[in-house]
């Protein structure tokens, strides 16, 4: 049961869209799931050192709360974060600091359940708990990173995210007194997608939900294009024993589509693939898309972002600003689970 379990966490943050788990080291790498934040904002250019200014708050650990072993990934040196750190760095990196406080805290929790489960599949031992690339705004952000992304703005930012993350530190959501595998996305499609759906595994807390709210959510709605020998070159480097029909036209062919709309199963040529790896293949935004052939081109016309699983980032600061408290953002995208004390996780 254990290693179903290993097995399952893993594949399930796995998936692009954010939080994901892929191998590093044979270590677990934390990272977004989509988060709605800019490239830019992601660390994809040159950015200056981070400040040396004396005004930063201090950092430290209480006494008796989670300390995380955390590599990263760019200089594979491992530092000790204590869980108040984390959950305020994890908050920062994943949602812009203006999105609703009941919404910010909701992600806090995600965050720190999903970090916790990690460190207790990884057991006993004297490697890091999971590898995050922090310069990237990956897993999370230091307090000077975030000085440096918030600029004059730090204060008030810092102050709200610190808020957040107080509000829920020592907070822990289980279901049948577990840790649950606490999945988050940017922005769904309409309706958030079954586990079962989209790894090799599921659970009973990650079932679909409304979140048709999402629509209103910036750019819900994106396309992509290709001309045919744009997706030809893509199809022969991701797949190179699918054969193409002559006719443009039919390349593409969705079989079977999940109750919350995302491609199943997907005709490319003569081989039938999943929605996600046509996702993947072409770096759709997600898996609930649309392709037609038109004026020499392919278009994937792609509804959300992410793997729809979960919490929705944009859907929970969207429930917040209806009056949704955290806890009750928590309890409606993962069904029929608790927020306990994480003192009690052992009685």
């Amino acid at each position: 049961m254990r290693m179903q379990l290993a097995i399952f966490l893993m594949l399930a943050l796995f998936m692009a869209g954010l939080p994901f788990l892929a191998l590093y080291g044979g270590t677990a790498l934390l990272t977004g799931s989509g988060s709605p934040v800019t490239k830019t904002e992601q660390g994809e250019k040159d950015t200056p050192p981070p400040p040396t200014e004396p005004s930063l708050p201090e950092e430290g650990q209480t006494p008796g709360e989670t300390v995380f072993r955390i590599a990263d990934r760019e200089t594979g040196e491992v530092s000790e974060v204590s869980a108040s750190e984390f959950i305020l760095g994890a908050i920062a990196a994943e949602m812009p600091p203006t999105f609703h406080l009941e919404a910010l805290k909701a992600q806090g929790l995600a965050a720190y359940t999903y970090a916790l489960k990690c460190q207790q599949q990884r057991g006993e031992g004297d490697g890091p708990d999971f590898v995050a690339d922090p310069a990237s705004a990956l897993g999370y952000l230091t307090v000077a990173q975030m000085q440096e992304r918030y600029g004059d703005q730090f204060e008030e930012y810092y102050a709200k995210l610190k808020e957040a993350a107080q509000a829920v530190a020592g907070k822990v959501i289980v279901y049948e007194k577990e840790p649950i595998v606490a999945a988050w996305h940017a922005i769904s499609s309409g309706r958030t997608e079954s586990a079962e759906n989209v790894w090799s595994g599921g659970a009973a807390y990650l079932a679909p939900v409304d979140s048709s709210f999402d629509q209103n959510a910036p750019e819900f709605s994106t396309a992509v294009t290709f001309t045919a020998e744009e997706a030809r070159d893509r199809i022969a480097r991701g797949y190179p024993t699918i054969t193409l029909q002559e006719d443009e036209g039919d390349w593409f062919s969705v079989v079977s589509r999940t109750e919350s709309g995302n491609v199943q199963e997907i005709l490319v040529g003569d081989h039938l693939l999943t929605g996600a790896q046509v996702r993947s293949l072409f770096g759709l935004r997600s898996a609930n898309f649309g392709v037609l052939w038109e004026d020499g081109e392919f278009c994937f016309d792609v509804a959300g972002y992410g793997h729809d699983v979960g919490l929705s980032q944009y859907g929970a600061d969207y429930l917040a600003r209806q009056g949704m408290s955290c806890e009750e953002i928590i309890q409606y995208y993962y069904t029929g689970v608790e927020i306990v004390d994480e003192s009690t996780l052992n009685d």
